[in-house]
This record gives C-alpha cells, structure tokens and sequence, in this order.
C-alpha cells in the first residue's frame, strides 16, 4: 500500500530527473495516487473522482502541483437529513482511512459548507522533500450528482512500474470524459447538448 520512506527517497529525485519535474511534485503526485488508489475500498465507494485533477491524471497527462481531489456523491440528496446520513459514514471512517496511509489532519471529521451541500477535508503528509507537512485537500460535494453512470478509468502517475507495479482505477464522473472529447479535437467547432443547453466550445 506504501512504501517505505527510504525506498520513496531514492526513487523521487531519480524519478524527477527522468521526468523532468521538481522533486516535489513527484512526491505531491504519489501521495494524491495513494489516495485514489484506497479511497474506494477504506473511506467510501459512493463518492465519484471529478475535477481539474482528474483531467490532468486521466486525460491530459499532464502532472500538476494541485492541492485539490475533488469528489461528488453518487446520489441523488435532496434534503438535508439525506446527505447527513451519507456524509456520516465518511466522516466516521476517515480517522482511520488518514492513519492507514500515514496522513494527518487537524480536523478529520472536515468542515461542512454552502448548507451541508459541500465537505471539505484538509489532510498533511510528512515531506521528505520539504521536511514539512504538506497539504492535500479532498472536497465532496452532496449537491451535484452524477448525469451519467460513472465509468472506471485508469489513474496516471510517475511511477506505474518502479512504485508498485499496478494501474490505479477508479470511478469517474463520466461527463469529465465528454468533455475531454470535446478538447481532443483542435480547430473543429463542436457543441454539446446537455439537458436542453447548448454548449458551445468553439476555439
């Protein structure tokens, strides 16, 4: 599940050389991978992977200093005691969930906002680059739930071979993959109809 710090030590610099990114977002992106690789079998497996970071570890392949996961539950809450009783099991497990891959947070029952349609969880993993706890923050939302049924797709990362030898899959809002449809394709005009609006991405 992780690896020993001494191992991770050699193979950060020796991976930022070959990739040609800074040592930090190397280590940034293992511990964003550890979490995507466990969250749906130790914290839930009702939230689905959306959001900038999923563009950029799926789609784009493009690795970036984020602080940000961000999640949306896969059903439909409509009132308030609903989405009590789906967030209560997160919050409950993520203590564990956080000592489990070696992670902190000062609050690991998160902070609710926007009428407890939104939760957001600020977690640390011990630095060896920095020396320091640096932050990963996750954000689920109970507001927006899936249009589509979610698809599992492969989790980029630095190091699928010398890490662990395993492909990360997980669920994925499958409007993000639409989307990424749309921006594949250069210098063609195409519009999207979605639930009656019209969506236009031209340039």
């Amino acid at each position: 599940m992780l690896i020993a710090k001494e191992r991770l030590q050699d193979l950060i610099p020796a991976i930022a050389g070959k990739m040609k990114f800074r040592p930090a977002i190397v280590e940034k992106d293992y511990y964003l991978t550890v979490i995507l690789n466990n969250i749906d079998d130790l914290l839930s497996d009702k939230i689905v992977f959306k959001g900038g970071t999923l563009f950029n570890k799926v789609h784009l392949n493009y690795h970036r200093l984020s602080e940000d996961l961000d999640f949306t539950y896969l059903s439909e809450l409509t009132v308030r005691s609903q989405r009590s009783k789906a967030i209560t099991p997160i919050r409950e497990k993520m203590p564990s969930f956080l000592k489990a891959l070696g992670l902190t947070s000062d609050n690991p029952l998160g902070e609710g906002f926007n009428n407890s349609t939104q939760y957001v969880f600020k977690l640390q993993y011990p630095s060896l680059i920095t020396a320091k706890n640096e932050n990963v923050k996750i954000e689920i939302s109970l507001r927006q739930h899936p249009l589509d049924k979610p698809v599992y797709n492969e989790i980029k990362h630095f190091y699928q071979d010398p890490f662990s030898g395993n492909t990360v899959h997980l669920k994925l809002d499958f409007f993000h993959l639409k989307c990424h449809i749309l921006i594949s394709i250069s210098q063609i005009r195409m519009a999207y109809r979605w639930h009656g609006q019209l969506l236009d991405f031209q340039r």
